[in-house]
């Protein structure tokens, strides 16, 4: 199976708290042959470190292979599994039989006739599309609602939520979670660039970016304890391999290093003013950081590959804070690229930063359109992809 065949794209599953419990991961297959989904879960079962998001295998059009018996299920990875797949009696023992070996597994879509009820057993959740759920029963008019949940054994996630209020709707209406990116619409505020927490961040950006002394920033985080706390457990959960217990602020930045700071500080400015309905901009803006830096390559200098996580971790700051780039930027000391691609949409940063938009929307082929415009292939595109499912979330 080859990479440069396939498309992928992925989503956050977000629970009633507004977290993000699992990122659905979506394949299409450019080429005429089916793709068998065995072969797909061996593509992403290597290499998961156990802290980093569940991850739904979603891919509608591949063949149920036999293959799949094969597989010794990973921690984590879990498969979708189409509702005709589930109907069908020749896949049922194949099902069973994934679920005896502790094989995750989603129901995807509405089956026409009743499951048997050890079939249903089977399956953690159940995605249904919100199009499908607003359709009803056949006959009944489309209202442009969600319909109330029935009574399932199966805990329901409605997919294709893309707005605000239809994660609300869906939630009043019983969903257990939601799939989609609610990436709200740019609505100026004037209340969230003033908040303490904001500016402490910008402060400390300032700071490490003049190579203030440690002695300095200290002082500052010692100022500010919602971002105290928050260093000293991004520390803790990311294992520095420390013998002994971080003892002061000073030392937190000091095995971060000035870099590592950096970076931490980009995502905070995201994260310190998002209410809880906008945490899945934090997950969006981090994984686009990613993805960004993967695609310029390790054969890129350090700065380049900075620069581009930069530009990922703060292209939704606008959707964030409520302010436009031409303000926010102005706050804070960015490459002129990184400020070009943001503020006037234009500059040699703008085709990769329109490839990871078009992966959040994915599988989708506009994304092939900004590859060619960033002269790169979808083969280093998916490796890209693949390499950030594989990170732990902040």
């Amino acid at each position: 199976m080859s990479l440069s065949s396939l498309l992928i794209g992925y989503r956050p599953v977000i629970d009633r708290d507004r977290r993000i419990m699992a990122l659905q991961v979506r394949f299409a297959s450019l080429g005429e042959e089916p793709t068998r989904l065995s072969d797909l879960y061996r593509l992403m079962a290597g290499d998961r470190p156990l802290q980093s998001h569940t991850l739904l295998l979603s891919a509608p059009q591949a063949e149920f292979d036999a293959g799949l018996g094969d597989l010794e299920p990973t921690p984590g990875l879990w498969l979708e599994v189409p509702a005709t797949v589930a109907e069908d009696p020749e896949h049922q023992q194949m099902l069973l039989l994934l679920h005896d070996r502790g094989m995750g597994m989603v129901l995807q879509g509405t089956p026409a006739t009743q499951l048997p009820e050890e079939l249903l057993a089977v399956f953690r959740l159940a995605m249904v599309d919100v199009e499908d759920e607003r359709r009803g029963k056949e006959g009944e008019p489309d209202t442009g609602l969600i319909r109330p949940r029935t009574r399932r054994n199966t805990a329901v996630v409605q997919s294709g939520v893309d707005s605000l209020p239809l994660m609300e709707q869906a939630f009043s209406m019983g969903a257990y979670a939601v799939c989609g990116w609610q990436i709200p619409p740019l609505v100026p505020s004037d209340s969230v660039v003033g908040s303490a927490d904001y500016l402490g961040v910008l402060r400390l950006l300032s700071m490490v970016d003049r190579d203030a002394s440690l002695r300095e920033i200290e002082a500052v985080v010692r100022q500010e304890p919602e971002i105290a706390f928050r260093l000293l457990q991004h520390i803790d959960s990311m294992g520095f391999g420390l013998s002994v217990p971080v003892q002061n602020f000073q030392q937190a930045v000091m095995f971060m290093g000035y870099q590592g700071l950096r970076r931490w500080l980009s995502l905070m400015l995201v994260s310190v003013s998002a209410d809880e309905s906008r945490r899945p901009l934090m997950l969006a803006s981090f994984r686009r950081g990613l993805i960004l830096e993967q695609l310029v390559g390790h054969g890129a200098d350090s700065e380049l590959r900075e620069e581009m996580f930069l530009l990922g971790v703060f292209s939704l700051l606008d959707r964030a804070l409520g302010q436009p780039f031409s303000k926010l930027l102005a706050k804070v000391r960015v490459p002129d690229a990184v400020r070009e691609a943001l503020v006037k949409g234009t500059g040699p940063h703008v085709p990769l930063l329109r490839v990871v938009e078009s992966i959040e929307q994915g599988p989708t082929p506009d994304v092939l359109v900004w590859l060619e415009n960033s002269h790169l292939g979808l083969d280093a595109c998916n490796r890209a992809i693949l390499a950030t499912l594989r990170v732990v979330e902040v």
